[in-house]
């Protein structure tokens, strides 16, 4: 008899396997949306209005951190594949590096979505490239994602450390129940302002260095009040991933399951969306089940599928040709109408086990149908191609 002996001691280094989660691409959904109006707003500015671009890079670069911070920051603590493998005897160590391994991804996508609206929006209006201004918006905008990694790691430390329940009538416990506002556990009453807080920090730490660099990109000399201005927030913040990852070493065991009890709160109990008497006028069964799935699993899938079909429309049939901003904004709702389909595709390979055994062609026993696919994928290549060609013809 083979005898099995099981391994209960700590795991100190994180497993390919210990990250499951979510796609890349629907994490950077919010991020790219923000991206492509700033894109837009830089684009709206004159080809020598650097001070606005400035004014909007201060505003713009702040929003696409803020956008995507919250699926960046979901491994550390929110995703269900967290609560799932916290009974396992691994280390807080090997959580927080699972969870970096998909964090700093993000947020290299997320800096380099915003230096391709930084280069797109100064380009597009300008008779003549702008390029000292490009190298200067460039250069602010990475400064303030220097800063934002550490920050991002030390909130996320942070809200291990105050998500979790303290004593009656301590200090931390009279904070979590005046911030809460009163609808949500006082554990939770962190997750509502640290990613904001992350933010903020990163700005403030930035400030000092941008001023320097716009000062050094008009001519002026940087004295060595600048540059220690500018240096003493960076040291600061080679701290912070250490602090971060002590403090969430120190909470996770609790405040995961805390924030996973609260998110089923909040969730309610699983009712699923009713099905819409159209649905039931399509011949093939398969095909009913494919859409029903669809519409309960995408949010706002008709609408969604309407605005990819009318803003198609509207550029290949009107007169002027399309323009930069058109085929921004008709890329903007194709990435509306594709991404959050992408938990449907992920779930492609579950119905094969009832399907199997259907007498269905071979496609359709594994989870296809043709004309799912066509309504998918047909009305953004169709219009794409048509707008693209239309743009060829006009150059």
């Amino acid at each position: 008899m083979t005898r099995v002996v099981a391994y209960t001691g700590p795991v100190s280094a994180p497993r390919p396997d210990l990250a499951v989660w979510r796609s890349p691409g629907t994490a950077m959904f919010a991020p790219a949306l923000v991206a492509a109006g700033w894109l837009l707003a830089l684009g709206a500015t004159t080809s020598d209005d650097l001070a606005s671009r400035r004014a909007l890079l201060f505003v713009g670069g702040p929003l696409l951190l803020m956008a995507g911070i919250h699926g960046r920051l979901e491994p550390y603590l929110h995703a269900p594949e967290r609560a799932r493998l916290l009974p396992l005897p691994l280390a807080a160590r090997a959580h927080w590096l699972s969870s970096r391994g998909y964090h700093l991804p993000q947020l290299l996508g997320t800096v380099s979505l915003g230096v391709a609206a930084l280069a797109v929006g100064t380009l597009w209006p300008s008779a003549q490239p702008q390029w000292q201004g490009i190298y200067e918006l460039t250069a602010l905008w990475l400064w303030l994602a220097v800063f934002a990694l550490p920050c991002e790691l030390l909130i996320a430390g942070s809200a291990a450390a105050l998500g979790r329940r303290f004593p009656i009538g301590s200090l931390p416990y009279r904070t979590q129940e005046k911030v809460t506002g009163g609808w949500t556990s006082r554990e939770a009453a962190v997750h509502l302002y640290a990613p904001a807080l992350a933010v903020g920090v990163a700005v403030l730490l930035a400030l000092p260095g941008q001023l320097s660099i716009t000062r050094a990109f008009e001519g002026h000399t940087l004295r060595a009040g600048h540059i220690a201005a500018s240096v003493t927030p960076f040291v600061v913040a080679l701290a912070m991933p250490t602090a971060g990852c002590r403090l969430y070493r120190r909470g996770i065991w609790e405040a995961v399951a805390w924030l996973s009890e609260m998110i089923k709160t909040l969730a309610g109990p699983p009712l699923p969306v009713a099905c819409p008497p159209w649905v039931s006028h399509i011949p093939s069964p398969l095909a009913q089940i494919l859409i029903l799935r669809m519409l309960r699993l995408s949010p706002f899938t008709r609408l969604r599928f309407v605005a990819v079909v009318g803003s198609g429309l509207y550029l290949a049939l009107r007169t002027a040709g399309p323009t930069l901003p058109s085929a921004v904004t008709f890329t903007v709702v194709v990435m509306c109408w594709l991404l959050p389909l992408r938990p449907v595709a992920g779930q492609r390979g579950r119905p094969q086990t009832w399907l199997a055994t259907l007498p269905l062609p071979a496609a359709q026993r594994q989870g296809r149908h043709v004309w799912v696919q066509v309504a998918t994928w047909g009305p953004p290549v169709f219009f794409g191609f048509v707008i693209f060609a239309r743009w060829i013809a006009t150059r």
